[in-house]
């Protein structure tokens, strides 16, 4: 009986941690509708974050460029890459 308990918690705690996607609905999901709007060499910070509000990280390079990263609560993640006059070089997103 012990070891069927413990059995039955680790499957739990397994099954806890699986990487499938939740598919929860929200705002500021990322869709690939809301990525299509993004155009590389056309896009600048101020349409990109009208879409998909604040990045949730921002690394500044020392040439003035700057990624910015997404990430949803379905674990589908943005990364978008801007030169340095803020218009967008490349985005990619899974």
């Amino acid at each position: 009986m012990k070891k069927t308990a413990i059995a039955v918690l680790l499957f739990l705690l397994m099954a806890g941690c699986s990487t499938k996607r939740l598919d929860i609905k929200h705002p500021a999901m990322i869709t690939p509708e809301k990525v299509a709007q993004i155009k590389e060499g056309e896009s600048r910070k101020e349409a990109v974050t009208a879409i998909f509000g604040t990045p949730q990280d921002i690394i500044r390079h020392r040439s003035g460029s700057e990624s910015w990263f997404y990430k949803d609560f379905n674990l589908h993640s943005l990364y978008i890459d801007f030169n340095a006059e803020g218009v967008v070089d490349s985005l990619k997103s899974d």
